[in-house]
């Protein structure tokens, strides 16, 4: 009992605490996760009708205690009033006589039942007591209570149980009629005080309090561990198909859940499933939209870069067609048209060779490279561009990175045309290009003070029919993002109308 007792002063602390806790997350409107819910709701239903049991129990206990305990001295009332009926009969017809007897008899009763007994008369006046030293000195009053009296005499009760006072103390007195053993008539009153009714009804609330504190300590123990296994097994179909949703990806394969029982995991696993098919169903779908729309696009820009060489072309065919008939066609105005012509093919060349390009890539062949070399043979290509100035500063260090030579040179040279092709009219436009290793990575930073890229556009630089030129195919921004990514590095841009476009590339460094 005194373990089970601090045991339960300790969890009273410790839930006390959670309350605490509890209530300032519901103020800070922090709500609690669904396995601390349902841990909850379980002790909820454990504590309520524990508690519930345990007062309804000690308060009938109690109550039936105090109720046998009425019983047992009305009974013993009764009984000492039959045994002193027929010398309180001869007492009331000659009290001088038989005094003497009387108060003899009623000692006698009084040790023999162990009790205090006192004997009233029918007008309620002391006529013996077996403990006349409380009315000697006058703890009590030498006259019935006016209570017991009239519910006894006036009312003609046979018992009677009754409240009564000596100063503070307060206990439970019993009251029976003494019946004539000749005429049946009530010919006095018996009173029993019992002063240890109250000792006696708290040692029985304190046994089975104790009882209950044990029973709901074991109990309780293992109703935690039954909870907490309870709670695992219930939250485990959730945490499984948490998983299963956190590996959900549109773009990869999903694998179907698995649940063989028919309860409300299963419908949620079915559902799921369902959830996959129709996933996979729209991920082909779109994917065939995405490639039909990339088609379309595709063929409207070729469609469009070849028209504009076209054009020229069919002018210059008809021209000399023209004066072909009017034999005006001389040697000079021949090789200008066909000077014409070539410029055309070679953009049409031009054309088909990025475009084909970006279709098919090669497959990256990796090798050690140095950075430094690689750059400066990139620069020494434009040294002679009169739209711009290209300045160099190579990093102190030996850069090396693992990538393919042909694709490094190939993503270089476009931004840095880019960068070229950014001139303002009648500007010359400076393009600086740094190498630099910083923490195990080789960083490569290309910037113009160009006209720069409008906020809007930046998030087209990229697509592969995009172009701020009235020329080009528009996919030289996007072999630059294909082929960093195919060489396992990342690519930044930022830009400014007045300031230029600075791009970053970062490798990883050997």
């Amino acid at each position: 009992t005194n373990f089970s007792f601090l045991f339960i002063c300790c969890l009273s602390i410790i839930l006390l605490a959670l309350l605490f806790l509890g209530i300032k997350a519901w103020v800070k409107q922090s709500p609690l996760n669904y396995s601390a819910r349902i841990q909850l709701y379980i002790y909820l239903a454990f504590f309520l009708p524990l508690l519930t049991v345990s007062l309804t129990t000690l308060s009938l206990i109690s109550r039936s205690a105090s109720d046998q305990l009425n019983k047992e001295y009305i009974s013993k009332a009764t009984i000492l009033g039959s045994k002193l009926s027929s010398f309180l009969d001869r007492f009331n017809k000659d009290s001088v006589i038989v005094s003497g007897q009387f108060e003899a008899e009623l000692s006698e009763a009084s040790q023999l039942a162990n009790l205090d007994v006192t004997v009233y008369s029918l007008k309620g006046n002391l006529i013996a007591s077996s403990k006349p030293i409380i009315f000697e000195n006058q703890f009590l009053a030498p006259l019935l209570n006016r209570s017991a009296w009239e519910q006894l005499i006036v009312n003609r009760e046979g018992t009677l149980i009754m409240k009564e006072a000596i100063g503070k103390l307060i206990y439970n007195c019993s009251y029976a009629s003494i019946k004539s053993p000749e005429s049946g008539e009530t010919i006095g009153i018996v009173s029993i005080p019992f002063f240890d009714s109250a000792k006696s009804k708290e040692k029985t609330q304190i046994n089975v309090l104790s009882n209950i504190l044990t029973v709901f300590v074991a109990i309780f123990i293992l109703f935690s561990i039954l909870s907490f296994f309870a709670v695992k097994w219930l939250v485990f179909p959730l945490r499984l198909i948490a998983k299963t949703l956190q590996k959900t990806t549109f773009t990869g394969k999903n694998e179907p859940l698995t649940w063989k029982s028919n309860d409300e995991m299963g419908m949620l696993a079915t559902e799921y499933n369902r959830m996959v098919e129709n996933l996979e169903h729209s991920r082909k779908e779109l994917a065939r939209s995405q490639k039909e729309i990339a088609w379309r696009e595709i063929a409207k820009q070729v469609a469009h870069e070849i028209k504009n060489p076209l054009t020229p072309m069919k002018l210059t065919l008809q021209q000399m067609e023209s004066l072909l008939g009017k034999q005006e066609l001389t040697p000079e105005r021949t090789k200008k048209s066909i000077e014409t012509l070539l410029v055309q093919l070679e953009i049409l060349n031009e054309i088909a060779a990025s475009f084909s390009t970006f279709a098919r890539l090669p497959a990256p062949e990796m090798i050690r490279i140095e950075l430094n070399q690689l750059l400066k043979r990139v620069i020494d290509l434009y040294s002679t561009d009169t739209t711009g100035k290209i300045v160099w500063q190579p990093s102190q260090d030996s850069v090396e990175v693992m990538g393919d030579e042909q694709l490094l040179i190939r993503i270089v040279s476009n931004i840095i045309l880019n960068a070229l092709q950014s001139a303002e009219a009648n500007e010359a436009v400076i393009v600086q290009v740094n190498l630099k290793k910083e923490q195990q990575q080789a960083v490569i930073t290309i910037q113009d003070n160009g006209g720069g890229i409008l906020p809007e556009l930046m998030d087209k630089i990229f697509l592969p029919n995009f172009t701020t030129k009235r020329s080009g195919s528009g996919l030289g921004l996007a072999v630059v993002k294909q082929g960093v990514e195919q060489s396992e590095g990342s690519i930044e841009i930022e830009s400014d109308v007045n300031r230029g476009t600075k791009f970053t590339i970062r490798f990883d460094a050997v």
